[in-house]
């Protein structure tokens, strides 16, 4: 208890937030390749790739939009043209980095199936997976 009243609010629904945006990746995720294709280990691997790629995306997402300069941390409701590409270039990389981190995850000691298809499936999943961040940010942007 003493921990989260050390946590400012923000943080702590930033915390919230992510939590269940990645239970519900977690699930999808599974669902997902658990009908198309015969990895083992397949929850353990879905949730470790989830977790590798949850840290790896935000970092991409901050880095990517805080390296050109837009201010999306700003959310002040006064987002310029350029604040809102860089959240869509940022969103881009987010996507891009999960696929880069999980794909390798999924395919480690998987001989039965190319890794071809895996990465179709992994790229699938996290198309559906990433849909409702899209959606959510892009009805910020409007």
């Amino acid at each position: 208890m003493i921990l989260l009243n050390g946590v400012p609010v923000i943080i702590g629904m930033g915390f919230i937030h992510v939590t269940l945006i990645n239970i519900f990746a977690i699930i999808v995720e599974y669902n997902i390749l658990k009908s198309r294709t015969q990895i083992r280990n397949l929850r353990l691997k879905t949730v470790l790739a989830n977790m590798f790629s949850l840290v790896a995306g935000l970092i991409a997402l901050v880095l990517i939009s805080g390296s050109l300069g837009g201010g999306i941390f700003e959310m002040d409701g006064n987002l310029s043209t350029y604040d809102k590409f860089t959240l869509v270039l940022g969103l881009m990389g987010l996507f891009m980095v999960n696929v880069a981190i999980e794909f390798p995850v999924y395919s480690y000691r998987h001989d039965v199936e190319p890794k071809r298809r895996i990465f179709e499936v992994v790229l699938q999943a996290n198309l559906w997976t990433n849909l409702p961040v899209f959606v959510i940010y892009g009805l910020l942007l409007l």
